[in-house]
């Protein structure tokens, strides 16, 4: 949400779009909409979301609409933190609490 200036234009002549996971300030500074995402500045002073919270896969392309996703109820996620994972059902037999990886029911 909003606009930024990145670290590498300190003239401050072009403004980057904020990805929809982040709340842009005007003074450069940024905070996650999902709590417990890690963002961090990259190269070129671009805001890169680098992990999700337990339970949210990572979405950065287009860079624009990066931000973490939350697992439907009842699915999974193995790796908050790889762009590539997707969410996946819980296995029959195991709880998948908050999204979370699979965890055997104890008889």
């Amino acid at each position: 949400e909003g606009m930024y200036v990145s670290s590498s234009d300190p003239a401050g002549e072009t403004c980057q779009a904020c990805p929809v996971g982040l709340r842009c300030g005007s003074d450069g500074t940024a905070s996650p909409t999902t709590l417990g995402a890690v963002w961090a500045k990259g190269a070129g002073g671009r805001w890169e979301l680098g992990a999700c919270p337990v339970g949210h896969r990572l979405v950065n392309q287009p860079y624009e609409f990066s931000e973490c996703v939350p697992c439907p109820a009842g699915e999974y996620v193995e790796r908050s933190d790889a762009p590539s994972a997707a969410c996946f059902p819980c296995p029959a037999g195991f709880v998948c609490r908050g999204g979370g990886v699979p965890v055997a029911v104890a008889e």
